[in-house]
């Protein structure tokens, strides 16, 4: 809770393992369903680190900041007795400290020593700060069977097994794709879920990203609908 998509996303990149990936299956959805606890799953794996994509980006960003600033610094001023202005003239229009722009003719206009008035100072342009630069992170999960929480009699599921890789970016493009192997009925949701006393290993928590599910009626729902069917 609190999180946004792109800093739950960041947040999985920085402490993977605090999060595991879960699959649910029919079995062990109707079992925990009867005993009346929440659907604790057929297999599950701890999220691991394997790379982050983009990691020079904010490096780039303040190289190229660094540039703009430069680039905007004010610009150079004439000096004493040479040119500021006129009809087709492109140089500096400011003039140093303590001098002034003065129009002599339509075509010229030179810097001379200031009376009454200050020389006008030039206002550098504003730097206009780029957009935050896309994160992405691949991460992925060894699925196994977990005694501990996920074993209750005669589970047909209890032999399953797999593997998961997820590219996660911060812009919200996601995918996973998966291998399971194994288990004996149909898989109906997989989730991302944090581990609520932070150990993805053992520890268990609410779903915070799903990736494929059924969303027909007495199936698992998040309150997200799932965008495909798990295959």
């Amino acid at each position: 809770a609190g999180f946004t998509l792109a800093e739950r996303v960041r947040d999985i990149g920085t402490n993977p393992g605090k999060y595991y990936l879960n699959f649910h299956s029919i079995a062990s959805w109707t079992h925990w369903q009867l005993e009346g606890k929440g659907p604790v799953g057929m297999c599950r794996g701890p999220m691991q680190l394997s790379r982050r994509l983009g990691a020079f980006s904010n490096e780039v960003a303040e190289a190229g900041e660094a540039m703009v600033e430069a680039m905007v610094e004010a610009p150079k001023c004439s000096t004493a007795w040479v040119q500021c202005g006129g009809k087709g003239y492109g140089g500096p229009t400011c003039c140093d400290a303590g001098y002034m722009c003065e129009e002599l003719n339509p075509y010229y206009s030179q810097c001379v020593p200031a009376t009454t008035s200050s020389s006008p100072t030039a206002t550098p342009m504003p730097v206009t700060t780029a957009a935050p630069e896309t994160e992405c992170y691949s991460v992925f999960a060894n699925l196994q069977y977990n005694n501990l929480v996920q074993d209750f009699p005669h589970n047909p599921d209890s032999h399953a097994y797999g593997y998961a890789f997820c590219s996660l970016c911060t812009n919200g493009t996601m995918s996973c794709n998966a291998n399971v192997y194994g288990g004996k009925t149909r898989l109906i949701a997989s989730h991302i879920h944090v581990a609520t006393d932070g150990d993805g290993a053992m520890g268990s928590g609410p779903p915070v990203l799903n990736f494929c599910g059924s969303n027909g009626a007495g199936m698992i729902n998040d309150g997200t609908m799932y965008l495909e069917e798990c295959s």
